[in-house]
Formats: structure tokens, sequence, C-alpha cells
């Protein structure tokens, strides 16, 4: 049984009329990337995307984030396919180009989110697959102008076209686009907020209503996926009350 998702994925939120301010993409972010800090300890996600994070409406009228979908994950040691399949607007140029999958993949489909939190649009869009394919490798992302200095000194640790200049979660968990936003937030922490992985597929929950009582019954799942169950739940430290 899968767990149901109330606020739908983050791709609706970002759907919603209007835009989302620099705050809430760097609260939406930190969310995403203590997850990734997670996985990345022993897994390479490989199809970060908007579809595949869930959204958590909490009491407070603030959302929480989930990872899911871990279908294409593989071993964070890194690996080179034949045939890459995760999602092309949000591949990174060595995974279409190599079919290189390591950590650094996932932190470049985290900035094509980022972008697309703040625009309200993909970061490519308007052109052809092999248009597309073309603009990855041999292209550059295009960053918006009309965002913070300190936005758009995130997005290019993330967007590196050289992926061992990318910056890792731990790292980033620590930029100042992230660690400013929650300083200015962090006032208004009330209780502490939990975020966790749902690896989908195969895994069963014993509970959909009770989130803070989760039962994964591992035998069903990947033998690979086992070493990660016992961190299952990722303490965030402090639940916010976004004033907006």
């Amino acid at each position: 049984m899968l767990e149901f998702a109330p606020g739908g994925t983050l791709s609706d939120l970002i759907n919603l009329p209007g835009k989302m301010s620099e705050r809430l993409v760097a609260f939406y972010t930190r969310m995403i990337l203590k997850g990734l800090s997670n996985i990345h300890e022993s897994f390479v996600h490989c199809d970060i995307k908007p579809g595949n994070i869930l959204v958590f409406p909490m009491k407070d009228g603030t959302n929480h984030l989930k990872i899911a979908d871990f279908g294409l994950a593989k071993d964070a040691a890194g690996v080179e396919i034949d045939s890459y399949r995760g999602t092309l607007v949000y591949s990174s140029p060595e995974s279409v180009e190599f079919g290189v999958l390591e950590t650094s993949t996932d932190i470049w489909s985290l900035g094509c989110i980022v972008i697309e939190m703040i625009t309200g649009e993909n970061i490519w869009k308007n052109i052809s697959r092999q248009e597309l394919i073309n603009e990855i490798v041999r292209g550059e992302p295009i960053i918006p102008q009309n965002i913070s200095d300190i936005a758009k000194d995130f997005l290019q640790r993330c967007l590196a076209k050289e992926r061992q200049k990318r910056w890792t979660a731990d790292k980033l968990l620590y930029h100042p686009f992230i660690v400013d936003n929650f300083v200015e937030v962090a006032q208004n922490c009330d209780q502490e907020v939990f975020s966790w992985i749902n690896p989908l597929g195969s895994c069963s929950w014993s509970s959909t209503h009770d989130l803070f009582s989760t039962h994964v019954d591992i035998t069903s799942c990947p033998d690979s996926f086992q070493r990660l169950f016992p961190s299952m739940y990722l303490n965030h430290d402090e639940r916010f009350n976004l004033r907006r």
C-alpha cells in the first residue's frame, strides 16, 4: 500500500497561481537537501523532479516535502549505464552524454527544480527532444537574473557543467541562500518537523494516517535498499511557521 500525499506533489505547488518567494523556495529546498544528504550516504536517486517530491500539508498551514520513487536509484559509488532512463529535462550533462550517474547528478536536478520553483517554468522549455539534449550537453543553463545574488550563487553551485565542481547536498545546506533564509524564519519555530523518505514501489506502509509511526516491510523491498531503512527518519530540527 502506498502512502497518500494529501498535498499532491511539488509539481502541483509550482503550478499554483502566483510565484513562490525566495524564502519559501529556500524553505522547500532545505527539506529536499536534507533528504538528499541522507540518500547520498548510500544511493543516487537518479530521478529527482517535482513529480517525485510528495507534499504533506501541516496543521500550521505550511507544507512538508518527502522524496519518493526510488525505481531508478543506483549505488552512490557511481555507475555508468548504456541508456539513461531519468526525466530528460532534469538530467545532468554527464548522465545524458556518457551515462554517468553520481550524487552530483541529483544536485543538477535540484538546481533545475529550484529554478522551476522561482520562475514557475522549467529551465528548458519549448524545444524539441534533440534540441534539449544539445542544450543540456553543450549549452549553459539560464539562471534567472531577477533574483538575489545569493540565489544566483546557489544555482551556480548546483548547475556547474563539470560535475566535480558541484557542491554536495551537505555543503549546500550551509550555503547562505539556505542559511540566511533559515535564520530569518527560525524565530517562528514552534515544534520539530520530520523529513523522511518513501522508496515507493514494492515497499508497504502499515499506516497512511499516522505519519509518525511508520513501519516498512523491508522483506518486500530490493536488498540494496535495506541499508537505508534504519535511518528512514531524518530529524529536521525545526518546524517553521512561515509568515508571508
